[in-house]
């Protein structure tokens, strides 16, 4: 174990990286910001919580699914939202603090920190070098939670088979979510701090496989799985992997488009597309034809601002990922 004096700054990097966007502050708390700024905003604000991935700093990927609950470009704390799908945080309750360590070590998980609650609790967390899944998909989350839920189970498996002879498990199940809220560390919580126990590295995938391997196994969700990794080539496929949200955005301009300001929805479209479904600029741009730049020319944005978009687009498409 590493002594206390192990800093904010150094658990932050390790398990972030200089550009993403957090969450931090209380429960209720739902902007992100920059996670530099977050650390060095510690010392001076009081931030008892943090996202234990980070969040998208301008659009809500949920809009599609709910167009009268959210809104495209208000982001907020939502596993849709995460950015990145790396850290997996599991907390115990309900057994001595020691037993807790004890178990954590034990089950053969190299974790990447582990940070005390200042209360009941360690709040252990799992940093991985690559994304469980795809982010901003539904598929992507619950690849996430099935890690999540086998490496539970062989936490749960250790403590009912060698810490105690009970066969109920002591994971908190609500922290499989990959926007859940971690314990800020050195934040003064009840008289006591939130330190940093443990501080170790971020984990190979190979290294996760070989765990996985281990593990129990857990029933998987029915889940229409598609394979990004070749990306659309043609409508079919685009349609195929174009996640819900992204595909309202597209069919129905009618429910955010203007004669004016459409330009960052359609920036967004552009680079939402780019990440997830196609690296072909012509491909989108030939659906955007069929299903949202007719309807924008119709109710007054011109074709001129529309021609100007297809550029921006395909300089979108031409920058490096």
């Amino acid at each position: 174990m590493l002594p206390e004096k192990t800093s904010v700054d150094k658990f932050f990097h390790t398990l972030f990286g200089g550009h993403d966007h957090i969450v931090a502050g209380d429960r209720f708390e739902t902007k992100p910001k920059l996670m530099g700024n977050i650390v060095e905003e510690a010392s001076r604000y009081a931030f008892p919580l943090y996202t234990v991935n980070p969040i998208h700093p301008s659009i809500d990927f949920a809009y599609g699914y709910d167009p009268k609950k959210y809104e495209p470009n208000k982001p907020r704390r939502a596993d849709l939202n995460c950015t990145s799908l790396k850290n997996l945080m599991f907390e115990i309750d309900g057994i001595p603090l020691d037993d807790q360590l004890e178990l954590l070590f034990r089950s053969g998980i190299p974790w990447t920190a582990i940070v005390f609650s200042g209360n009941k609790s360690y709040h252990a967390i799992l940093s991985l070098e690559d994304n469980l899944g795809e982010p901003h998909t539904q598929e992507g989350v619950e690849q996430y939670k099935q890690v999540w839920k086998r490496l539970a189970a062989l936490i749960n498996a250790e403590y009912a088979g060698k810490i105690v002879s009970l066969n109920e498990g002591v994971l908190d199940e609500a922290t499989k979510n990959p926007s859940r809220f971690s314990r800020f560390p050195n934040y003064m919580r009840s008289g006591h701090l939130q330190r940093i126990e443990f501080m170790g590295t971020k984990c190979s995938m190979a290294t996760l496989n070989k765990i996985l391997e281990k593990c129990p196994l857990v029933k998987a969700p029915e889940t229409n799985f598609v394979d990004v990794a070749n990306f659309a080539k043609n409508d079919k496929q685009f349609w195929a992997l174009c996640p819900k949200g992204l595909r309202n955005w597209i069919k129905y301009p009618e429910e955010w488009g203007n004669a004016d300001g459409n330009y960052p929805r359609l920036r967004n479209i552009a680079y939402w597309s780019k990440r997830e479904v196609t690296k072909n600029p012509d491909l989108l741009m030939s659906i955007l034809d069929k299903h949202t730049f007719d309807y924008l020319n119709q109710i007054g944005y011109s074709r001129e601002k529309i021609e100007n978009v297809k550029r921006n687009i395909r300089r979108i498409f031409q920058e490096s990922d």
